[in-house]
């Protein structure tokens, strides 16, 4: 819209649209995370089928550890990936083939919430927050991390009960690699996201509870771990519903004008 002149008994008005007041740039920096919607939506369809397929539980874990998939990643020594696996053959066999299925499948997952988190922070850079438009290369790196992670483990369960000393070292620096992205990505984030609040809000803080935990399960694994996995995905999943949220908000006021 244009500022328009009416002249009404010699009387000039100005009459000044949204637009000359700033109206249209705001419109134009809102956040508009409800676009991530489908996204976000297979990355918690995608993250249940692999619930399904992925062991919940193996034979031996480090101590303090609950997740099998997440003590691989983390695993120190060969020894311990065999002791994941334990010893009985038909046993070994049946871990081995759910978590080959399952890393399979978290490369759908890793190029879908690589895409989801990166749409989100771009949306949250709208309000002209740079740290949120680095963001946006932090999901990207954490996804590509994740990615090379996959291959590592690949290469591990090709050669269980032999030689994979290399995959072992590897996998160790892009684990951590992807870990501390998604974990400085919500620290990115945190700020547009506060702003914004709700859902986004709540994602953010629970991002970075994992982001922090991560710092001490370099060393100590365990609980922390734990924390890091758990903090992180309900971080992810609260950016879901963030964009859920907004979805409906944004289709309950366009029914609203007509």
């Amino acid at each position: 819209m244009r500022s328009s002149t009416v002249r009404s008994s010699g009387t000039v008005t100005k009459q000044t649209s949204p637009a000359d007041l700033g109206g249209g740039n705001e419109a134009r920096s809102r956040p508009r995370l409800d676009r991530w919607t489908w996204p976000g939506l297979f990355v918690v369809a995608i993250s249940i089928v692999l619930l399904r397929v992925q062991p919940s539980r193996m034979h031996e874990l480090p101590a303090g550890m609950l997740t099998p998939v997440l003590a691989l990643e983390l695993a120190q020594t060969p020894a311990e990936v065999e002791r994941i696996f334990g010893t009985a053959p038909a046993e070994r066999a049946r871990f081995e083939t759910r978590m080959i299925r399952g890393t399979w499948i978290d490369f759908a997952l890793l190029a879908t919430y690589g895409l989801f988190l990166a749409g989100v922070a771009h949306e949250l850079s709208r309000s002209g927050s740079r740290s949120a438009r680095f963001a946006v290369l932090l999901a990207v790196a954490a996804a590509c991390f994740d990615a090379a992670e996959n291959w590592q483990l690949l290469g591990i369960f090709a050669n269980l009960g032999g030689h994979y000393e290399g995959a072992l070292a590897t996998l160790r620096i892009v684990t951590w690699g992807k870990w501390w992205c998604l974990g400085a990505y919500f620290a990115a984030v945190a700020a547009p996201a506060w702003a914004l609040g709700g859902f986004a809000r709540a994602a953010a803080i629970s991002g970075i509870v994992g982001g922090v935990a991560s710092i001490a399960a370099l060393p100590l694994r365990g609980i922390p771990a734990e924390i890091m996995l758990n903090g992180t995905s309900v971080g992810i999943a609260g950016f879901v519903v963030a964009t859920y949220r907004q979805r409906i908000v944004e289709y309950q006021r366009r029914t609203a004008r007509r």
